[in-house]
């Protein structure tokens, strides 16, 4: 049994949220404050009194605002919905039938049980409301408060003032009845683990278990707390007589003794065994003991969970809320945490199965790294929408070709070739989708680069993306339509920085060609499917004649830093020739100044071809402007990581390419 859908509108930051759950493991991401203990919260309410703790605040303050003169007439409204399913085995002991039955939604049109593996199964689908809801009992005292309301400030004055008369309540999502509170927080039992996790709440967690322990062997906990009564009496029985003969002189004065009793003390032991339960660190090698407050937080973090996991008791379904469990873990650490995590599914505890159903919300990228692309869930906010807009996908449903499909617009002519690229794309994400890359997963800008350049130089030529938590994705090479699809069913908006991949002069048997024609019609090797998401996904490349990033830096910087970047790329000896934006003079000078035999023979060479492309050619500063441009990169292209951390040095001298300034301001709108 578990939760596989959730809507909520109007609750903190949700206006109109639909996330979709999977039996088993959950890992939610997103950048900040997208909502994530949001989602946490929603599903505690199943399991206590969503009126402990219950405000105003819990409206949504954008939906407020923009509804503030219907909120005037009209209570506002929090709606919650939870579907859960189970598929009951009629063969098999399940509590499920009993926890549901107040809740269940039977098959309209057939009604019938489902047949699986031979196996008579019933797939059971039950819905609960949840409403945070005003009392229509009051609602003239609502329409008085708000008579005088004007603009929001009042308004929501007006609501903290009213907040007693607002209540959350259950329903049943068919028959509109408000359900008793304890039907639902019967049906699950939810363990939340918070980002706080300290030593005295470990040992707390545990004494439940350790009662239960205790009276599963059936000890005689009588027998042992009178025997630590007798001992404790024995030991301070001169305390005792002390006590009790300042007692009796008081008594005799103010006159306490009535009739035949008199008021004594004594020692007895009717605590909790439990309360005496400790944890220790005891050393390998020499036995002694030390506190657990000498430990480090990551292994006390580590214990803690693994004692809220494994000693779960007398509930066979189960919900886990995990909070950023990579607090204070190094990174091996995560990786193992998930693994056991994982295993927890079904759980086998003294002949007993205990299903649970596991959602972990983190911003750590081992984490991500370490599962599936079924078991991550992306959430996403567009902030420019009035309200803001919340978000929610698997992350391998973005691969999945029925499941995008009506995003892309029904083709069946490109049907078979989208769904071998989604196909080929969820296997590389899986796999590239390590530590450094799955900063993709918590931004909802991104940009993707090429090469170790753009990604080192972007944050220089642009010092908001950080501020604006833009991630930038060194691909490596790697199929950019690989990583497209995680714009499906979310607000991520994608910029991919590609280069041009084609010279505008071409090396044939005759010599070199100029070929501009062809320059301009190349285009970018990404699908067209994702070209058509104009608003989610721009592809900017070369518009200058330059093939690569480091070519277009050069054409783009050509008039006023030619010599600097030619000087930090070439060897010694062309110290003379950078002063000299002249293939002539390069061709009349460079004999005298190149002393390198192998360097002089490569530079006449390429001076020979060029100058004989330059002599036939009208467009002869395009063609000049290309010799140095290839010049500069045939010594850049090995050393690409270098060259721009050289180029931090001189970052205000430098003009952005155009090509990328008009990706990036696409991307701040």
């Amino acid at each position: 049994m578990h939760i596989s859908k959730i809507k909520a509108n109007n609750f903190r930051n949700f206006c109109e949220l639909e996330i979709e759950l999977q039996d088993g493991l959950n890992v939610v991401v997103g950048p900040n404050n997208v909502g994530k203990s949001n989602l946490i919260k929603i599903i505690s309410f199943l399991s206590s009194d969503p009126n402990n703790g219950a405000s105003v605040d819990d409206f949504n303050k954008y939906v407020l605002w923009k509804d503030i003169d219907t909120i005037k007439k009209k209570p506002p409204l929090i709606e919650i919905e939870y579907t859960i399913e189970h598929d009951l085995n009629f063969t098999e002991e399940d509590s499920a039938f009993s926890k549901l039955s107040n809740i269940l939604v039977f098959d309209p049109i057939t009604g019938e049980l489902e047949y699986r593996n031979g196996e008579t199964v019933a797939h059971l689908i039950a819905k609960v409301g949840l409403r945070y809801e005003y009392d229509y009992k009051e609602i003239e005292s609502y329409r008085q408060e708000m008579e005088t309301a004007i603009d929001f400030k009042d308004v929501y004055n007006s609501l903290n003032k009213l907040q007693q008369n607002f209540k959350w309540n259950f329903y049943n999502v068919t028959s509109n009845e408000i359900l008793d509170k304890k039907i639902i927080n019967n049906i699950f039992e939810i363990d939340k683990i918070d980002a706080t996790r300290t030593i005295d709440r470990l040992t707390d967690n545990s004494r439940k278990y350790v009662n239960e322990k205790v009276k599963d062997k059936n000890i005689d906990v009588f027998s042992i707390k009178k025997g630590i009564t007798d001992t404790i009496q024995r030991e301070l029985n001169e305390v005792q007589q002390e006590i009790n003969n300042d007692i009796n002189e008081d008594q005799k004065q103010i006159g306490i003794i009535n009739g035949k009793n008199k008021f004594v003390s004594n020692f007895v032991f009717e605590g909790e065994l439990s309360d005496f339960f400790k944890y220790e660190l005891e050393d390998d090698t020499f036995g002694f003991s030390l506190p657990l407050d000498h430990n480090g937080l990551g292994y006390n973090n580590l214990i803690y969970m693994r004692n809220l996991l494994k000693q779960k008791r007398g509930n066979d379904y189960n919900i886990i809320l995990l909070e950023e469990p990579e607090a204070h873990l190094h990174p091996n650490m995560q990786y193992k945490l998930l693994r056991y995590i994982e295993d927890l599914k079904e759980q086998e505890l003294e002949d007993t199965k205990m299903k649970n159903q596991i959602l972990v919300t983190t911003h750590s990228s081992n984490i991500t790294a370490t599962v599936k692309t079924s078991n991550i869930i992306l959430l996403t906010i567009d902030r420019s929408a009035n309200p803001p807009i919340t978000k929610s996908t698997i992350l391998s449903n973005n691969y999945d070709y029925e499941k995008v499909e009506t995003v892309l617009g029904h083709n069946q002519d490109k049907k078979e070739e989208r769904i071998k690229l989604l196909k080929h794309g969820e296997e590389h994400i899986t796999k590239f989708l390590d530590v450094t890359r799955s900063d993709i997963l918590f931004s909802d800008k991104i940009i993707l680069v090429e090469g170790i350049a753009e990604k080192l130089l972007l944050p220089k030529f642009f010092n908001n993306l950080v501020d604006n938590h833009i991630s930038i994705i060194e691909l490596g090479g790697i199929n950019f339509n690989y990583f497209l699809p995680l714009v499906f069913n979310t607000n991520k908006k994608i910029l991919c920085i590609t280069d041009k991949d084609i010279e505008i002069i071409d090396e044939t048997d005759k010599g070199l060609e100029l070929n501009v024609d062809d320059y301009n019609k190349k285009l970018p090797q990404i699908s067209e499917m994702f070209l058509n998401l104009v608003d989610k996904v721009k592809v900017k490349q070369q518009i200058k004649f330059g093939s690569t990033f480091e070519k277009e830096i050069f054409i783009e910087n050509y008039d006023n830093c030619f010599e600097l970047l030619l000087g930090l790329v070439l060897p010694d000896g062309y110290d003379e020739l950078v002063k000299h934006k002249s293939l002539a003079f390069w061709r009349d000078n460079y004999d005298g100044q190149i002393t390198n035999g192998k360097q002089k023979k490569f530079l006449g060479g390429m001076i020979d071809k060029y100058v004989k492309l330059y002599e036939h050619e009208d467009n002869k500063d395009l063609v000049e402007k290309m010799f140095f441009t290839n010049l500069f990169y045939h010594y850049v292209k090995d050393k690409k990581g270098s060259f721009a951390l050289e180029l931090f040095n001189h970052i205000d001298e430098i003009n952005v390419p155009t090509y990328i300034k008009e990706g990036i301001e696409w991307l701040n709108l």
